[in-house]
């Protein structure tokens, strides 16, 4: 095979471009995360004002978690959930 053919095949194999992934909302609602946050706060007797002020977030980042419309990060979630005592 000349040198030329074997170096336009080369440059024609390139990786398929990668999708997005399609984890954080979808992922984050089949998880029900909001739904727990809200069972666990509320077994805690907290407000989400409580546990907003507690965790160094938002009042309406809780809201948001607990509705669903919020994907939290991991960190974000940790932070929270190590405010419940």
């Amino acid at each position: 095979m000349p040198a030329t053919a074997q170096k336009a095949r080369m440059t024609d194999t390139k990786p398929a471009p990668r999708k997005p992934s399609a984890k954080s909302r979808k992922d984050a609602t089949d998880l029900d995360v909001g739904a727990r946050l809200r069972m666990v706060r509320d077994r805690a007797g907290l407000t989400q004002r409580e546990l907003a002020k507690r965790a160094g977030v938002t009042n309406s980042t809780i809201s948001l978690i607990e509705q669903e419309a919020h994907a939290p990060s991991l960190a974000s979630l940790h932070r929270i959930l190590s405010a419940i005592p």
